[in-house]
């Protein structure tokens, strides 16, 4: 029962960070976007340390990535880090998507 609270603090954990990524707006300037980079991945290394689960973390502008960073690990376990083949189980993350866009209507 505890370990199922605590995965379940984490992907909501996840799941915010992830809205609050999709309501960021990204400017056209070079220097912007490596300042934004940098403030994504100081947040990212400080709330998550190679002994919790983490996230894959995808900033996309135009539809192309232009950070791509794993944080954390898939197994906590066994050790095991994430990478950018591992698999992820949504469950219900979906609902807060559907939840952030009506928001943004």
């Amino acid at each position: 029962m505890k370990k199922q609270i605590k995965n379940s603090k984490t992907t909501f954990f996840q799941a915010i960070i992830i809205l609050l990524l999709f309501s960021l707006k990204l400017s056209g300037q070079t220097t912007e976007h490596r300042h934004f980079l940098k403030q994504v991945d100081r947040l990212f290394k400080a709330q998550i340390t190679q002994s919790i689960p983490g996230a894959a973390v995808v900033v996309t502008e135009k539809g192309k990535s232009i950070f791509k960073q794993c944080y954390g690990l898939a197994d906590v376990e066994h050790n095991i880090s994430i990478t950018s083949k591992t698999m992820f189980n949504l469950a219900s993350v979906a609902k807060q998507f559907t939840a952030f866009s009506i928001l943004l209507l």
